[in-house]
C-alpha cells in the first residue's frame, strides 16, 4: 500500500519537465501545454539559427536568438499541427524579448560553442520586440522528438510562458529515467 502511495505521489511530478540550458540535461518529455520559463537563469548561448530549413522565407532580425537560452522536448500523441505560443514577460529590469524555434534535432553542446540548427529547423519566430508574443505552427507526428527552443533577441533576458495547442503531449517517460 505505501509503495502504491509513493508512486501516485511521485509520478505527477516526473510527468513535467522544466526547460533546460542545454539538450543533455534534458530528463524528461515536456507533458504539460502551459509551463513558464526564465532565461535569465540560463548559461549561455548553445542554439541559434541565421535562417530555418522548415520556413525559408521567415523574417529572422540578425540578431535573433543571440540571447541565454533554453530548450524543452516534447512528443505528441497522434498527427497533428503544433501551435506554440510564447508570451515575454518581466522580472525586476528584466524584460523577455522572445525568439522561439522548434527543430528535429537537439546536439549535445559544449559550454561556450553555439550550435547553429538551420537545417533541422521546422518553424520559428522573432517579429515582435520586448514583452511581445511569438507564434509558431509545425506538423507533428507520434513517436518523433521535437524541440522546443526560446531564446531572446540580442542580449534580452527574462520570465516567459509557453502555451502548446493543437496537439495532445505524449507522457511517455524515457525507459531509464533519462533517455
Amino acid at each position: 500500500m505505501l509503495r502504491a502511495s509513493c508512486l501516485l505521489f511521485l509520478a505527477p511530478s516526473i510527468l513535467f519537465a522544466a526547460p533546460v540550458d542545454r539538450c543533455s540535461q534534458i530528463t524528461a518529455y515536456e507533458s504539460s501545454p502551459t509551463f513558464s520559463g526564465n532565461t535569465v537563469a540560463s548559461f549561455g548561448n548553445q542554439y541559434d539559427l541565421n535562417s530555418c530549413a522548415g520556413q525559408p522565407g521567415v523574417s529572422l532580425l540578425p540578431a535573433a536568438g543571440q540571447a541565454t537560452d533554453q530548450v524543452v522536448k516534447i512528443q505528441v500523441e497522434a498527427a497533428c499541427t503544433a501551435t506554440v505560443t510564447v508570451v515575454g514577460s518581466s522580472s525586476g529590469a528584466n524584460q523577455s524579448d522572445p525568439v522561439v524555434y522548434a527543430a528535429s534535432t537537439c546536439p549535445i553542446a559544449d559550454p561556450g560553442v553555439t550550435n547553429f540548427l538551420d537545417n533541422s529547423c521546422l518553424a520559428a519566430a522573432d517579429a515582435t520586440g520586448a514583452l511581445g508574443t511569438e507564434t509558431i505552427t509545425f506538423a507533428a507526428q507520434p513517436g518523433i522528438d521535437y524541440f522546443l527552443y526560446f531564446d531572446g533577441f540580442l542580449a534580452a533576458q527574462g520570465p516567459y510562458d509557453v502555451t502548446i495547442s493543437g496537439c495532445t503531449l505524449s507522457e511517455r517517460l524515457f525507459a531509464n529515467g533519462f533517455e
